[in-house]
């Protein structure tokens, strides 16, 4: 019965573990969504509309900044990303 508890608990280790990114994976995934909204940003008129890719950008890097980034953190940045597109 230890064995078992031992072996569960390191599945669940490993499943958390495969959930975040490794470190040059983050790197170019925040690199890649930082180009993206600072293009966006250089070529919008629109005030508002680049007060907010300034804030989703800022947001990028204040996760990135307290901890390490899981695909599901970049799933939310690029859902957030696309409805500020639209």
């Amino acid at each position: 019965m230890g064995l078992d508890l031992l072996q569960d608990k390191y599945d669940n280790y490993i499943e958390e573990e495969e959930r975040y990114l490794d470190e040059v994976n983050e790197l170019y995934e925040i690199n890649k969504y930082n180009n993206k909204l600072q293009k966006d940003i250089d070529n919008t008129t629109n005030q508002a509309h680049r007060a907010q890719l300034q804030a989703l950008q800022q947001e990028i890097e204040a996760r990135a900044e307290n901890n390490k980034l899981s695909e599901y953190d970049l799933q939310i940045m690029e859902a957030k990303y696309n409805a500020l597109q639209k």
